[in-house]
Formats: C-alpha cells, sequence, structure tokens
C-alpha cells in the first residue's frame, strides 16, 4: 500500500483532531493507529487523488468519532485490527460518509478483531465523484453510474474476533449492497464473528448482489440481529441468477462482489449462519416480478423471531 497519507497519529495517547478540513493524500487520509482515548470532531475530507484514499482509518481503543463529512474514493470509515490487539470501545455518530466502496466497514484487516463498538445517526451515499472504479462498467446488474459497495460490511478474515458491535439509525443511497458480513479464513483459521445487532435502517440498493451473511463450514457466524430494517431493491434477476451455484471462497478478499455479481436471493442471503433474527425486515421490488426470493437461507440454524415482507413499489404484496 502507498504510505503518503495527509495525518496519521501511530502509539500516542489522548489524540484531539477537531475542526479542520483534509484533501486529496496519496492513500489513507487519516489513520489513528496504536493510539489509547481519540478524539475526532468536526472533520471534513475530500479524498479521491488516489486508488486507496480511505477517509478515516481507525486501528486504535477508547474512540469516539462524531460529526464529521467525508467524500473519499476507498473506504469511508473503516475500523481496522493489523496486530493482535483488538480495535475497541470506539463509537462513531452524526457523520455523513460518501465513498466508490465500502461507507462503514470493519476489515479487511482483521487479526485481533472488534469489541464495543457502536456506530449511529450516520447518512451513507455514492462519492461525488468517480474516475477509478465505475462499478457499472465492470459488473452486471448496477443501476447507476455512481455507487459505494456495501453500505455496512463487517468482515473477519484474519482469525479475530468481532463482539458486542451495534449498527443503528443509518440511512443509505446509491448503495449496491446494504449489508455484507463475512466470516472467511483468508490468512489464518477462521475467527469468530458474534453478537451483531444491526437496526433502525434504511436503504436503497442498486444491484444484484443482495444484502448478505456467510460463514464457512464449522465456523458459523453466530448471534446476529436485524431489526427494523427497509431496503428499497432492484429485484430482478433470472432464473439463472437462482440457480447459479454459490462458491464457499474461504480464502478469497472479502467484498459483496466475491461470489459473483448477483445472489440468489433479492433482499438476503445467508449461508452458515447460527442464532440469526429477523424482526420487522421490509423489502421494496422496484421492479414486480424477480423470480428471486426474498431470502435464501443455507445453513442457517436456530434464531429468533423471523418477520419478513416484501412488497411491489406500489404497496402491494410481491
Amino acid at each position: 500500500r502507498p504510505s503518503a497519507m495527509t495525518r496519521a497519529w501511530a502509539s500516542s495517547r489522548r489524540v484531539s483532531v477537531r475542526e479542520v478540513t483534509l484533501r486529496n493524500a496519496g492513500s489513507w487520509t487519516c489513520k489513528v493507529y496504536g493510539c489509547d482515548g481519540v478524539q475526532i470532531r468536526g472533520v471534513t475530507i475530500h479524498s479521491h487523488e488516489g486508488y486507496n484514499n480511505d477517509g478515516i482509518d481507525i486501528d486504535s481503543r477508547n474512540v469516539v468519532i462524531s460529526d464529521c463529512l467525508i467524500d473519499c474514493d476507498d473506504d469511508a470509515i473503516c475500523f481496522k485490527s493489523d496486530t493482535a490487539t483488538p480495535c475497541e470501545n470506539v463509537t462513531v455518530t452524526n457523520c455523513v460518509a460518501a465513498s466508490n466502496c465500502n461507507l462503514i466497514k470493519m476489515g479487511t484487516s482483521s487479526f485481533g478483531g472488534f469489541k464495543n463498538i457502536t456506530v449511529s445517526n450516520c447518512v451513507l451515499r455514492a462519492a461525488s465523484e468517480d474516475h477509478r472504479r465505475q462499478w457499472k462498467k465492470k459488473l452486471e446488474g448496477i443501476a447507476l453510474d455512481t455507487t459505494g459497495i456495501s453500505g455496512i460490511a463487517l468482515e473477519i478474515v484474519d482469525g479475530g474476533v468481532m463482539d458486542q458491535v451495534c449498527l443503528t439509525n443509518i440511512a443509505m443511497t446509491g448503495i449496491q449492497t446494504p449489508i455484507f458480513i463475512r466470516l472467511g479464513g483468508r490468512r489464518n483459521a477462521p475467527g469468530r464473528l458474534r453478537n451483531v445487532i444491526i437496526s433502525n435502517i434504511t436503504a436503497t440498493s442498486e444491484s444484484l448482489i443482495s444484502s448478505s451473511i456467510t460463514g464457512l463450514p464449522g465456523h458459523p457466524v453466530e448471534g446476529v440481529i436485524l431489526r427494523d430494517i427497509r431496503v428499497n431493491v432492484l429485484g430482478q434477476g433470472t432464473a439463472k441468477h437462482v440457480q447459479r451455484p454459490v462458491p464457499e471462497k474461504e480464502k478469497s478478499y472479502p467484498e459483496n462482489r466475491m461470489f459473483g455479481d448477483s445472489l440468489p436471493a433479492y433482499g438476503l442471503y445467508v449461508r452458515h449462519v447460527r442464532g440469526l433474527t429477523l424482526d420487522n425486515v421490509h423489502f421494496t421490488l422496484r421492479h414486480a416480478g424477480c423470480v428471486r426470493s426474498a431470502r435464501a437461507a443455507m445453513s442457517a440454524t436456530g434464531g429468533g423471531r423471523c418477520s419478513v415482507r416484501t412488497a411491489a413499489s406500489n404497496g402491494s404484496s410481491a
């Protein structure tokens, strides 16, 4: 990775970053690594100069991020865990984030993992410009010229543990995939991904790649709750999208398109998951007559309430 960042802090205590504007870094725009006691407030970021222009990258503990405006080419708000020490005790609130990649992401680096983290009251959208990704030209079924990849991407692929993570009150538009949750074994034996609550979400998705929660055989994602979620989806899809085998891809880089340009369900695809609760999850189809179902579940066990509704764009049941 390029190393030219606009601002970086490492192994420091009581870091405060307030009311500054950061523009067009050579790589990640603002990175806080190995720090304890961090406050980032009122920061404005516009960074589209390089391919790896993340907005804010956090690999620290006891962190508060609030009231930031972020518009960048790569991941907007990205939690990382580059060592065996987890990224923990972090809260993010009242931010507006725009990106051509993931908007709120935990990973890809996930050696220690992520613990005790909340994200709330955020607005997510596609970036203001896109000179590099241009997903509509590369992937089947992308509806808009400019889109973000995943609104929420939660990933454990390097052996760490994700535990006690809550995301709530989030609105997103111009996103290919609203929710992407992945437990894999990219570099080490699979870790654990458990006790995640995602609630009060409104989203408009712009691709055939539905939200997904996927673990591995013998290594399920555990204890995820999706509650009070409304997603306006494209629908569409043909029999080939339903019948196409979905590979495991244990060691692949985690991304919404890792299984292909589409998934068998238009709303939520679930595989190798234990204890999943779906409560008041609602999908509205923009194109009626979709042959894909709202949900496709394989190797999913346990769980609490399951309340999923679908409707056509005119409000009639579908």
